[in-house]
């Protein structure tokens, strides 16, 4: 493979990862702002209609999308960063990328027979890019 071509293969898979980052942080800042209030406003209107309350389980529920949301910003923002170094090959955010993708593999694997095939198409092949690919790997050897 020509020089390049991997360097605009590994540009390709920085810039999807930064909009994913930023896709990911929308949206736990999504669920911060409305999961809480709304989700279990929703659901206790729904209860309430026949007779029953989500109690302390509300509190529950709401703890959780907390938590959800803020892993969604670590995560959103996590992906951005090693994606930005990615673009200046840097080794670190190789391994990282190759991580991240092999369990996102083994993610869409559990999730294949419920529409996860094109995830798994995806992270499979910037698992064999960037993981496996000794053109692109030479890339951040070199810088």
């Amino acid at each position: 493979m020509d020089k390049d071509v991997a360097g605009a293969l590994v540009k390709v898979i920085a810039t999807v990862g930064i909009v994913l980052g930023i896709l990911t942080i929308l949206g736990g800042l999504l669920i911060l702002i409305l999961g809480p209030t709304l989700l279990v406003g929703i659901i206790n209107t729904i209860l309430s209609s026949v007779g029953e309350s989500l109690g302390a389980f509300g509190g529950f529920i709401a703890g959780a999308l907390i938590l959800i949301g803020v892993l969604l910003l670590i995560s959103g923002i996590f992906g951005i960063i090693v994606s930005v170094n990615l673009m200046k090959f840097k080794e670190w955010a190789r391994i990282s990328m190759v991580v991240l993708s092999a369990l996102s593999v083994l993610q869409a694997l559990m999730l294949v027979f419920s529409g996860g095939i094109i995830s798994l198409i995806i992270n499979g092949v910037i698992l064999y890019l960037l993981g496996f690919n000794e053109d692109i790997k030479k890339l951040f050897i070199t810088q």
